[in-house]
């Protein structure tokens, strides 16, 4: 991962979130909280995040 930030609930479900980008791929991709400080199974939500630096 190139970036990871703590965004909030992305999800609805009332619980911090996290939100990543994958450098190789460019996928954006959200780490749902579970809640108890760990994080649920990662959801790849769109591409085309590559950067260039």
């Amino acid at each position: 991962m190139s970036v990871a930030v703590g965004a909030g609930d992305l999800t609805g479900d009332g619980r911090n979130d996290v939100v990543a980008v994958d450098e190789e791929s460019g996928k954006l991709l959200v780490h749902p909280g579970l809640g108890d400080g760990k994080l649920g199974a990662r959801i790849d939500n769109g591409a085309g995040w590559n950067f260039d630096n």
